[in-house]
């Protein structure tokens, strides 16, 4: 029975030893103290890792999306610049193009202008052919 009691005894200092809730001696209250004290710091860490990884998530998605619109443009810029001949702007070549059909036009005229002429003017049919020579 003495065997027991004792058992009993160890038994009980044992469980106290590893359970902080019921042991009341400086050391482990010292512990637990410093146990929660970690632990709350390993919390506040995990709180502000896990804010930080958001962040960062947030800033690769937004690279992300700028990279997707960089992408967009600069396809749209090349289409653009392989429609412009030269490195010319569309302006440039509307005027061009709009020159070009205008001197076609004179020269539709001069032509049509030579033909009527008839073969007794000379002196007009001469003017009109140093005009298409200007053209040309």
């Amino acid at each position: 029975m003495l065997k027991t009691n004792k058992q009993d005894i160890n038994l009980k200092q044992t469980r106290s030893l590893y359970d902080l809730k019921e042991s009341n001696t400086f050391v482990d209250t010292l512990l637990r103290s410093m146990i929660q004290g970690r632990i709350q710091s390993l919390e506040s860490d995990k709180v502000k890792l896990e804010l930080e990884k958001s962040g960062i998530k947030q800033k690769l998605h937004d690279k992300e999306k700028r990279i997707e619109e960089l992408g967009k443009s600069n396809q749209e810029m090349k289409t653009e610049l392989k429609s412009l001949p030269y490195g010319r702007t569309l302006e440039q070549i509307r005027s061009d193009y709009e020159s070009h059909q205008h001197l076609k036009k004179e020269m539709m005229r001069l032509l049509i202008e030579l033909k009527n002429a008839g073969c007794l003017s000379f002196i007009k049919r001469r003017r009109i052919i140093r005009a298409l020579i200007d053209y040309l």
